[in-house]
């Protein structure tokens, strides 16, 4: 069955189930097969003792007697299922289920998960899930690793696991996005394996594995995705040609020396500047590498070529920090900064975009936000 086909061709999906798939953004296989888990549980068994109050366990266990509720003052119902693990007695208790009671009877083999603790010395594990040892398909295996995976209203984690191994059922087969010699040069698991031990993972090793596999998908997609658009960039001539390229003076003028790595970034800027192609550089560093310098130097080059520049920041604390930082070094050489916020009132909003347009103001600094607002 092709990926693109609606989950209701899913068993046990109709238009209801579908309706409520689609709060999780579920509404082909291919999007059950690609809702990965946020969590796994190991499924190895524990004795009561062995478990832990802030950790999820699976407890294999037998039913030592009737299950009985009661209703406390405060009209809750609590049911207590006896149980035992062969070593230790105990219970599992549920909130407000009371019907709960007629799913249990005596002798009767379990595996409970939930997270236990200890009650005036007896081991209660508090709503559990449940697997009855009686419902077991002939033949079929128990998961060493329980996927966990994020819920919506009316979908529970039992429904999930149901259809996306009844997707898996219905899938013949699933068209690589990775090239063969790619998978084989980094040992790389398929799609269709991968997805297999994302979902329903043969071993820890196995899981970790498919996580590989969609982690370097990831990047090398990224990759590639960059480095097309670092070609379409070098293939973008530059319009606005810069002819004085001379940093002594704005450099000369610093209080403080530019460190080696900062003057080299600084060469490789000028020479992208003095191409004929569209400069895209990324700076990166520490805070207090000196980032903003580099830049400061950059918009100064722009200035000096008849140019205007602008730089954004995500926030108006940090625009109003980098306008006084670029105030500072630049107003002494001629150049006009100013800043655009939402603090500013209408009136010098408008003067402000209005002496951008004339070309008055050479560098302007304001919020990612505004940006959007006011095409700046």
């Amino acid at each position: 069955m092709d990926l693109n086909s609606n989950v209701q061709n899913i068993k046990g999906v109709g238009p209801a189930r579908a309706k409520q798939l689609s709060k999780l953004d579920i509404y082909t296989i291919k999007d059950v097969l690609f809702y990965f888990p946020r969590d796994y549980l190991d499924m190895s068994p524990l004795t009561f003792k062995q478990g832990a109050e802030d950790k999820t366990g699976a407890f294999p266990c037998v039913v030592t007697g009737r299950a009985a509720t009661t209703k406390t003052n405060s009209g809750l119902y609590i049911t207590k299922v006896p149980v035992s693990d062969g070593q230790n007695k105990g219970y599992a208790v549920f909130f407000n289920q009371p019907f709960i009671e007629r799913s249990f009877y005596p002798h009767q083999k379990l595996i409970l998960i939930g997270k236990i603790r200890k009650n005036f010395g007896t081991y209660e594990i508090s709503a559990p899930e449940w697997i009855k040892f009686e419902e077991i398909k002939r033949g079929e295996k128990l998961e060493k690793i329980r996927p966990i995976y994020p819920l919506t209203k009316g979908v529970s984690q039992n429904f999930l696991r149901s259809i996306v191994k009844n997707a898996l059922e219905v899938v013949s087969s699933i068209e690589d996005t990775l090239p063969e010699d790619i998978i084989k040069e980094y040992n790389l698991l398929s799609l269709k394996e991968a997805i297999k031990n994302i979902h329903f993972p043969q071993s820890f090793n196995m899981l970790e594995k498919a996580r590989q596999r969609f982690v370097f998908e990831e990047l090398l997609l990224f990759q590639l995705s960059a480095g097309l658009s670092r070609y379409c960039v070098k293939a973008e001539k530059r319009k606005n040609m810069y002819k004085n390229l001379e940093l002594t003076p704005f450099l000369s003028s610093l209080p403080f020396s530019l460190t080696s790595g900062q003057k080299k970034v600084l060469e490789e800027i000028v020479e992208d500047l003095r191409s004929k192609n569209v400069m895209s550089r990324l700076v990166q560093g520490d805070v207090g590498s000196g980032k903003t310098i580099i830049a400061c130097a950059a918009l100064y080059l722009a200035a000096k070529n008849g140019l205007q520049g602008a730089m954004m920041a995500p926030t108006e604390i940090l625009a109003d920090q980098h306008y006084n930082t670029l105030k500072k070094f630049l107003k002494p050489h001629g150049v006009n900064v100013e800043i655009l916020k939402g603090g500013l009132a209408g009136k010098e909003r408008k003067k402000i975009l209005s002496q951008l347009k004339n070309g008055s103001i050479d560098v302007l600094v304001g919020t990612c936000y505004f940006r959007r607002r006011c095409d700046v």
